[in-house]
């Protein structure tokens, strides 16, 4: 098993491993996965463009992209280079392989200490930036497993682990919940942390690899700013 650990950095995008097949990169904040029709520039996929066979991809927009981060969730994704490894690891997250563990600061003590969030997701028809819980038939299924590692003042620190990986999920679920993750300006307010946004860190990203089958592990420990709040590590 190949694991490797880094230390994230709040401003630039850090290539944590690369060969023939993949790239896992650590996301910065202020930095889309793709390019939206508002925006056209500095994405993930701008950065790695030159790195994946876009030829391969259907979609030439957002080549290689198997997972996304929100603009200002920060830390791990991996990207595939060619239509192989892309199909290999589209087919683990759907057989739930691929594994993404998302450390969150969020409002309020939790009662457990773990607990399952199954509650179907949909976009809103109030707002359409905007995910929410619904029992709308359309409604996707949505996952999500908590594990609280600290608390401090009515604060705490979370570990998120994505069984599904819908749109905005973590921060649509503990909204639901009523912890919403602090600072976030979409789904609960801003909490004086200026140009910060969620404290939302993907910090463990596991998966077999398309060619060698060799399991890869990597780990990221999140930034000076969200460690100031409640340290990690």
């Amino acid at each position: 098993m190949n694991k490797i650990c880094i230390n994230s950095d709040v401003h630039k995008l850090i290539i944590v491993y690369e060969d023939d097949s993949v790239v896992v990169v650590n996301k910065p904040k202020n930095m889309l996965t793709h390019h939206t029709k508002y925006d056209t520039d500095n994405t993930v996929v701008d950065y790695l463009i030159h790195k994946v066979n876009v030829d391969e991809f259907e979609d030439k927009s957002r080549p290689g992209i198997v997972q996304r981060l929100d603009r200002n969730t920060t830390g791990l994704m991996v990207v595939a280079k060619n239509i192989e490894a892309y199909n290999s690891l589209i087919n683990q997250i759907s057989n739930n392989t691929l594994t993404k563990k998302y450390l969150a600061i969020v409002h309020g003590k939790f009662k457990k200490d773990s607990l399952i969030i199954k509650c179907p997701i949909i976009r809103s028809k109030k707002n359409t930036t905007k995910m929410v819980v619904s029992d709308d038939p359309k409604a996707k299924d949505a996952t999500t497993i908590i594990k609280v590692l600290k608390e401090s003042n009515e604060l705490s620190l979370i570990e998120c682990t994505l069984v599904t990986g819908r749109t905005h999920q973590i921060r649509v679920h503990m909204n639901f919940i009523h912890h919403n993750v602090l600072n976030d300006p979409l789904y609960g307010h801003e909490d004086g942390y200026k140009d910060y946004d969620q404290f939302l860190h993907s910090y463990h990203l596991s998966f077999y690899h398309p060619i060698t089958k060799e399991l890869l592990e990597f780990k990221s420990i999140p930034d000076n700013t969200f460690n100031s709040v409640i340290k990690y590590e």
